[in-house]
């Protein structure tokens, strides 16, 4: 069937799905979303997004939603679709009400959720790595809540589009660097592989931390902390993380060369693990 999408118990296709026009996901961004990936006819790693989504759920006071019925939802939607690869998205509201600020008890939550073919990364890029440019970091302070809210993320990725590089990074005014637009960022330095800690100033990203896992299986020491970007222009080897990405190296930020721009062993040997682990399906909690 292909691309299959589902708004509010009814079953159609992405271009005909229409949500009602005072829904407030529409009108304010008041919404929850999570992105889960097929492989070979199999979601991976779903029960931990749907944790991450019963998080949020809590963190926004969003009543009515069965977390339980969006798992089933997301698998049946998978199905439908027949693809063997492909992204599922899932979008909930807190419902429909007059636009005001405040909301009204007793909404109904709206859901609305699409599948598409996973896309195809060109083979370049794993062998050659992406380029990346910095951004102000401009995004509200709860960063960890997978809302809607995504304006700034969108304004980050145009500008690392224009640039020609493949994604942003934001970095705040005292030199920290958070997180991508839309990716985990991971450095290596003399071995030890470093990442955000989890707080209200990142997202908590799956691939993230399954990759964090699986280096810690391997034998690689892991640092959640804090870095500059000062330490990420001096990094050994530097790689993305996403649900659509594994891991992507990076050899480029602002135009200067990290590693003398060549792929590091270390993101090479972590990312066959993890494909690794991902083909036996070991992606529980």
């Amino acid at each position: 069937m292909g691309e299959i999408a589902y708004v509010n118990g009814t079953w159609t296709t992405p271009e005909k799905a229409m949500i009602p026009a005072e829904d407030r996901g529409f009108l304010f961004g008041d919404a929850l979303y999570e992105v889960a990936a097929g492989f070979d006819g199999r979601l991976w790693a779903l029960e931990r997004h749907m944790k991450r989504l019963e998080r949020g759920v809590r963190e926004v006071e969003m009543e009515g939603v069965d977390v339980g019925h969006i798992r089933g939802l997301i698998e049946e939607a998978f199905r439908r679709s027949k693809l063997r690869d492909a992204l599922v998205y899932v979008q909930i509201s807190r419902g429909v009400a007059p636009r005001r600020h405040d909301w009204p008890k007793g909404l109904v939550p709206g859901i609305f959720a699409f599948v598409r073919p996973l896309p195809v990364l060109d083979a370049r890029l794993s062998r050659e790595g992406v380029s990346l440019v910095t951004t102000p970091e401009i995004r509200w302070g709860r960063c960890d809540i997978k809302s809607t809210n995504l304006l700034a993320n969108c304004l980050a990725k145009h500008k690392a589009g224009q640039a020609g590089a493949f994604e942003a990074v934001f970095v705040r005014d005292d030199g920290i660097v958070t997180e991508c637009s839309s990716n985990s960022l991971f450095l290596v330095k003399k071995g030890r592989l470093i990442t955000r800690e989890e707080g209200p100033h990142v997202l908590p990203g799956i691939t993230q931390g399954l990759v964090v896992e699986t280096a810690e299986r391997v034998g690689v020491a892991v640092d959640r902390r804090s870095f500059t970007l000062n330490e990420l222009l001096a990094a050994d080897e530097s790689f993305l993380t996403g649900t659509s990405l594994d891991l992507l190296p990076v050899t480029r930020v602002d135009g200067r060369v990290i590693a003398e721009g060549a792929v590091g062993e270390l993101t090479k040997r972590l990312r066959e693990a993890y494909i690794d682990r991902r083909k036996r399906g070991d992606d529980a909690p």
